[in-house]
């Protein structure tokens, strides 16, 4: 197992706008994500279930947002990003 590296909010959001220039230079209108690992690398949320369809939407110039069935909003609610008013 890889060892846990911690994440800062510099970091997620250093991440986030990286991506939201490339989705600008390519025209596009959004990116779609699916995966812990990405929901991970750009939001530094970790152990949602993959069983589910859980995803990560990033704009090229807005805040980021999770789409996911009703059943997972506890767990969402419940994460450091959201309580920061972040998500």
């Amino acid at each position: 197992m890889a060892p846990s590296i911690l994440l800062t909010q510099a970091d997620i959001r250093n991440r986030v706008v990286r991506v939201q220039n490339a989705i600008k230079e390519a025209g596009m209108d959004l990116l779609v994500l699916h995966g812990t690992a990405n929901h991970r690398f750009f939001a530094g949320l970790d152990g949602l279930p993959e069983v589910r369809p859980i995803f990560l939407v990033i704009w090229p110039s807005s805040a980021p947002a999770f789409i996911s069935p009703r059943i997972e909003t506890p767990t969402y609610h419940s994460h450091e990003m959201h309580r920061r008013g972040r998500g």
